[in-house]
């Protein structure tokens, strides 16, 4: 499909984040806190993303499915990346034909 230039493709809102912060601890809890907090379909597109880190991780397979699918977020002062359920499904190409923006609280492709 010929998609015509700044067509906005997808808009979302992040299901979780990671707080900025050096303390590793806290990172772990407060993003395994909100996944806890989240309804059992949000939880299941979650789990459904996928884990580069495989069946020998020592973490929690929340985390590291998290840590596979978030987008930083370098200009927030407040959390460091966050995680948008439809853009990590997105195809990471080296030499892109779209960007995104974090902005508002939304993510835009």
């Amino acid at each position: 499909q010929n998609i015509k230039a700044s067509t906005i493709i997808i808009s979302e809102s992040w299901l979780l984040r990671e707080p900025r912060t050096d303390d590793t601890h806290q990172k772990y809890t407060q993003i395994l806190q909100a996944y806890n907090a989240l309804n059992e379909a949000q939880q299941q597109h979650i789990m459904r993303l996928s884990n580069c880190f495989g069946v020998l991780s020592q973490r929690h397979q929340v985390i590291d499915i998290y840590y596979t699918n978030c987008i930083v977020l370098d200009n927030h002062r407040k959390y460091a990346s966050a995680l948008f359920v439809n853009v990590a499904r997105i195809n990471h190409s080296c030499s892109p034909n779209t960007f995104w923006i974090y902005e508002n609280g939304e993510m835009t492709v």
